[in-house]
């Protein structure tokens, strides 16, 4: 059963980058990831692969924007 994913737009309040120290977060916002997040990751439309699921309920799925990020980075690193 297809349900559109909204976890990666809801930072959890205990969030395990709050626990890096200050130079480490600094590096982390700086790096691609966070580029690739906010640019690609979170800009991903999900509705036109909802043909592909089920409209019964079944086992949990693993969101899409989740495996067209990997097969992108997949297709960019080689």
């Amino acid at each position: 059963m297809f349900r559109k994913n909204s976890r990666h737009l809801h930072i959890p309040l205990p969030s395990h980058v709050d626990e890096l120290p200050e130079p480490l977060r600094k590096r982390l916002h700086n790096s691609w990831a966070e580029t690739f997040s906010q640019h690609f990751f979170c800009r991903l439309d999900e509705t036109p692969f909802e043909v592909l699921y089920a409209d019964m309920p079944s086992r949990p799925h693993v969101p899409v924007t989740v495996l067209v990020s990997l097969e992108f980075l997949k297709a960019a690193n080689g």
